[in-house]
């Protein structure tokens, strides 16, 4: 709602009532409600998808080879996981016995699905229900978030960040979600020997991201590497700037206080465009609304969890 193109929207129908709109999106919304929000922020009355089959785009989709790499988490990285699974399933069965949800399996359980969880229980606070029972199970669904959490962090970005947000919870004792976590011992142990391997062991993806691209290199090859976190884009510059003809170079979005301005974004994407970078390491900011020039190899590196 406080996009520019909203405020633009609403001054030219002011306007121009009987003026028409084109939207054009290659990422209009995520569900059918963020795509009708859109469509009533420019007074649209029509919505026209198209993929890449379709006969006005295919001419401009160039052939592409999707090749899928698993990578298997290490022995240290394994124990660590296994260790905070054993909490996670004490914390999914103190809440099915609450009756809020209908499974322990840990395979079939979201992050999603305790925010929702969470909300209908802030929803009751707000109405009025501050009982004992509403405010405890409010706690037990932020540590199931917390440990959801750590696990992601654990097999899709390595060690370092891990350590990180364990550091963070520390310093935040406070917070009720985190003392119960920190009073249980698997948990503690799992805090523990995360940080007993930080730089002994680390996450399979980034070695096999090197491979990937010193072993492409032929050619003035280009690749724009996908990554999830932008402190994760971070390492993945720094852990790549010292290959030989390697040439990394972090492209994010604008907010923040580390953030890119527009300036800075055309200019990373002109360096990259004339060979000054070849590699464009990038978070979804490059998905959207900016003309990446073309690139030989894209890696999405933060998409799944190592197995």
């Amino acid at each position: 709602g406080e996009y520019a193109y909203t405020f633009v929207s609403k001054v030219y129908k002011q306007q121009n009532p009987k003026g028409k709109v084109l939207g054009l999106s290659a990422s209009p919304g995520s569900n059918a409600e963020k795509i009708m929000e859109v469509c009533r922020n420019l007074n649209l009355n029509n919505v026209v998808n198209m993929d890449e089959d379709d006969e006005h785009v295919k001419p401009y989709v160039k052939e592409k080879e999707i090749i899928k790499i698993e990578t298997v988490l290490p022995a240290e990285l394994k124990k660590i996981k296994d260790k905070l699974e054993v909490v996670l399933k004490k914390k999914l069965l103190q809440l099915k016995h609450k009756g809020l949800i209908g499974t322990i399996d840990i395979n079939k359980v979201n992050k999603r699905l305790f925010l929702g969880i969470q909300a209908d229980l802030q929803g009751k606070l707000r109405s009025g229900g501050k009982d004992a029972d509403v405010f405890e199970n409010i706690s037990l669904t932020a540590e199931v978030i917390k440990v959801l959490y750590a696990l992601e962090l654990l097999q899709t970005q390595g060690v370092k960040p891990l350590i990180n947000y364990f550091q963070k919870m520390k310093q935040q004792l406070r917070v009720k979600a985190n003392r119960s976590l920190f009073a249980d011992a698997d948990f503690r142990e799992a805090v523990r020997e995360t940080f007993d391997i930080e730089g002994v062991a680390e996450h399979p993806k980034f070695e096999k991201l090197k491979e990937i691209i010193t072993s492409n290199l032929g050619g003035n090859a280009k690749f724009i590497v996908f990554t999830q976190y932008r402190n994760t884009g971070k390492r993945i510059v720094k852990f790549l700037k010292d290959l030989k003809n390697v040439h990394p170079v972090l492209f994010i979005g604008q907010q923040g206080k580390d953030g890119l301005t527009q300036k800075q974004q055309l200019k990373v994407v002109k360096d990259f465009d004339e060979g000054i970078f070849n590699v464009l390491v990038a978070t979804s900011v490059a998905e959207e609304g900016l003309h990446i020039p073309s690139v030989d190899y894209a890696v999405f590196l933060s998409l799944c969890r190592a197995v």
